[in-house]
């Protein structure tokens, strides 16, 4: 038989050693007790929230000081954003003795996105010194060309650095050209320094493009083109921004709606007509845009971007869940319309109040089933294929821009 008194000695200490790691404290973390079971987790955190003292501290200094403090938290840095900010500040000194570890970051370009940061803070800062932006320049450019290139700021900041340097090497012909993975940023960096191509070079650009209606990449560069070509032929523009929006192939699509709305200086959605719905209220509203306004708060916000429609009917957006459906298929979307339409049926033969609280009732009075229906009718339904933003934006582009 087992012995009673180590058989109790071994559970005390069991226990005693269950409590400590329970509630032993170790640590004092903004006020709060860290206790030994919490270290584990809370390890990184300290070392994150050190890391972030301790690039403060060294953002007071000023010139090689600076460069030095932040250099000598390297070997202990931790923790993806703390990093990723400490090596931007290290090459945002704008100093020569910082471009070492400028290399070490473009490595396989690691840590490319931190390099380019760094610059365009060392810029902004009025930072960089002649030195530094010429070499810093020369490192750069070899990257456009890369396999592994694919940052969209790289283009931007040449010409941040020196817009004529920038502008010979961005026009080369094994950078411009749609071949290239960046073309697309070369060519909205060059437009948005005010820079302009031929018209013959643009309908080159778009002949070749139009091959591949099927790749994502040569798709937003073909939509980049465009934007740029509308200045030489804005009719054969518009047409062939209509042929994307047509496709209804999501985000280029949108995309493409979007630049059409704006170039006959039309708001997006949310930009004035949320705007003016928070200052005004909605009687403020044309028709037009009382419509986008129910369909883009009344239902893409509430169904497709949060809750969900088994949610749907507790919120406050579905105290117009009449007047919803009915701007659904005032923009086209009558999937959707339909399919909350049907939602409504299961409340009864005259749907869900118009009252959050009482249609709160309802739902309790139906039991735990309504969230299974709500879930077998959306299954496959297909309002699910609908691209309601794009509804909105078309529905816009034909009562008020193209009017």
């Amino acid at each position: 038989m087992s012995n009673p008194t180590a058989i109790l000695v071994a559970v005390l200490t069991l226990a005693a050693l269950w409590c400590i790691w329970r509630y032993f404290p170790v640590w004092r973390f903004n006020g709060e007790v860290i206790r030994l079971h919490q270290w584990p987790s809370w390890r990184l955190v300290y070392k994150q929230e050190k890391l972030r003292h301790g690039i403060d501290a060294a953002m007071r200094l000023h010139g090689l000081a600076r460069l030095e403090a932040l250099i000598a938290l390297v070997p202990g840095s931790s923790g993806r954003v703390e990093t990723w900010r400490l090596s931007s500040e290290i090459v945002a000194t704008g100093l020569p003795e910082a471009l070492p570890w400028a290399d070490l970051m473009l490595d396989q370009w690691g840590q490319g996105d931190q390099v380019l940061k760094g610059v365009r803070l060392a810029l902004k800062r009025k930072l960089a010194t002649e030195d530094f932006r010429m070499k810093i320049f020369q490192r750069l450019v070899p990257w456009l060309t890369a396999d592994e290139s694919r940052c969209k700021a790289l283009p931007e900041t040449l010409l941040l650095l020196d817009p004529d340097w920038a502008l010979r090497v961005l026009t080369q012909s094994d950078v411009l050209t749609p071949k290239s993975p960046i073309f697309k940023s070369v060519c909205e960096a060059l437009r948005k320094h005010g820079h302009q191509f031929s018209a013959d070079q643009y309908r080159d650009w778009m002949r070749y493009l139009e091959g591949f209606p099927d790749d994502y990449s040569k798709t937003q560069s073909y939509l980049e083109i465009l934007k740029a070509a509308m200045i030489h032929d804005r009719a054969d523009t518009e047409k062939r921004l209509w042929v994307m929006i047509r496709r209804k192939d999501g985000w280029c699509a949108r995309q493409a709606a979007e630049f059409l709305l704006e170039s006959h200086g039309q708001p997006l959605p949310r930009d004035k007509i949320l705007t003016q719905v928070e200052r005004d209220g909605p009687a403020s509203l044309s028709d037009v845009h009382r419509t986008v306004w129910l369909v883009d708060m009344g239902y893409v916000y509430p169904v497709i971007e949060c809750a969900g429609l088994a949610d749907y009917f507790e919120r406050d957006e579905a105290d117009r869940w009449p007047e919803v459906i009915e701007a659904l298929r005032l923009v086209g979307a009558n999937h959707n319309a339909d399919m909350l339409q049907a939602a409504a049926a299961l409340f009864g033969p005259n749907g869900p109040s118009l009252n959050k609280t009482e249609r709160h009732q309802q739902q309790i009075s139906m039991g735990s089933q309504f969230p299974d229906l709500v879930e077998k009718l959306v299954e496959n339904h297909p309002a699910g294929k609908e691209d309601v933003d794009l509804l909105i934006l078309i529905y816009l582009l034909e009562k008020e821009a193209l009017a």
